[in-house]
């Protein structure tokens, strides 16, 4: 089961079908049931940030909840997948962390910018083995940073450094927090 969506109506579409879906943690079928959505901002506007499923355990599930997400949403982040490319793309083009988070407009303060400058620095190896399986990493330019290059290496797999592709490919969470 995918945990990631291109629109709402595929995800109303799972959601619909719920019950014809395997668990992925217990392998049972018939067992998902609706629980309902959670709600958060993003870019100032307040939006439904995942819709979520429970693996009921009266039919005999495991008891875990999923969660479906539009791939532009990002976990534990108050701005879009959107935002995030144009930082990135920013920072690739030598901009600081404070001239490329005016650069894409963050919605946030300058601390997020820092701190999301941060979280990817810290995440680098999660995102360079995630880009394994799409293209070969030894192709990273040298003569750069190796996170600079690693973002150069980002932007040559998904175009314009689309993290809702990435996303939908993956179907992991961006950097996996």
């Amino acid at each position: 089961m995918k945990l990631f969506y291109k629109s709402k109506k595929d995800i109303d579409d799972v959601l619909e079908n719920s019950r014809s879906f395997q668990c992925p943690v217990c392998g049972k079928v018939k067992v998902l049931r609706l629980h309902g959505y959670r709600t958060g901002y993003i870019n100032d506007k307040r939006v439904i940030r995942c819709w979520r499923l429970y693996c009921d355990r009266r039919g005999g599930g495991c008891g875990h909840t999923l969660s479906l997400r539009l791939c532009g949403a990002l976990r534990g982040r108050s701005f879009s997948g959107k935002v995030l490319g144009l930082f990135i793309e920013a920072l690739v083009m030598g901009y600081s962390v404070k001239s490329a988070w005016d650069y894409c407009a963050g919605a946030s303060s300058l601390r997020t910018g820092y701190r999301t400058h941060h979280w990817l620095r810290h995440n680098e190896s999660n995102i360079r083995n995630a880009l394994y399986e799409f293209i070969d990493v030894r192709d990273m330019n040298t003569n750069t940073s190796s996170f600079i290059a690693l973002l150069k290496l980002f932007k040559k797999t998904f175009k314009n450094y689309n993290i809702a592709a990435f996303q939908l490919e993956i179907q992991k969470d961006f950097a996996f927090p």
